[in-house]
C-alpha cells in the first residue's frame, strides 16, 4: 500500500516519521511511503499507540524479518532435497516441478511458523508474568 507523509504523520507522529526516515528504517520517494502490507502497518500503529516506541517496533522487524528468511530458506533447502522432483535420479521434469511443489508446500511450512512463534509468545508471556509475580512477592 502506498500512501503520503501527509496521511502517515497523523498515525505516528511527524517527528518520529522523520527519525525513521534519517535512520533508513523507511522508505520515502518524495513525499510518498510505500509499505507492503496493510495489516503490518495496523499491528505497527497497534503497538506504536499502546507505548512502544516507533523505533523499536522496526528495530524488531527488521530481526524478525532475518529470522523469517533463515527460516523460509531451511524450508525451501529442505523440501528441494526431500520432496522435489529430480530427487529420485529423474532430473527431467524441470524447475516448474519444483516451484509447484514448494508452493504446494508452502502453507504447511507457514502453519508451522505461525503455530511455533504461537508457541513461543505463551511461553514468553508466561515467563514475565512469573517474573512479574516474582517481584511483586519479593
Amino acid at each position: 500500500m502506498t500512501m503520503t507523509l501527509d496521511e502517515l504523520a497523523p498515525l505516528f507522529g511527524r517527528e518520529t516519521l522523520e527519525r525513521a526516515i534519517a535512520r533508513g528504517h523507511i522508505e520515502a520517494d518524495g513525499d510518498r511511503v510505500t509499505h507492503w502490507s496493510r495489516r503490518q502497518l495496523d499491528a505497527t500503529l497497534t503497538l506504536v499507540r499502546a507505548g512502544v516506541p516507533l523505533e523499536d517496533v522496526l528495530s524488531a522487524g527488521r530481526e524478525l524479518q532475518r529470522s523469517m528468511d533463515d527460516l523460509a530458506a531451511m524450508f525451501v533447502r529442505m523440501i528441494a532435497a526431500h520432496a522435489a522432483p529430480g530427487n529420485d535420479g529423474d532430473d527431467g521434469r524441470g524447475v516448474g516441478e519444483l516451484a509447484e511443489t514448494i508452493a504446494r508446500l508452502r502453507p504447511g511450512a507457514q502453519i508451522t511458523v505461525e503455530a511455533g512463534f504461537a508457541r513461543a509468545m505463551d511461553r514468553q508471556v508466561r515467563a514475565a508474568i512469573d517474573q512479574a509475580i516474582g517481584r511483586l512477592a519479593g
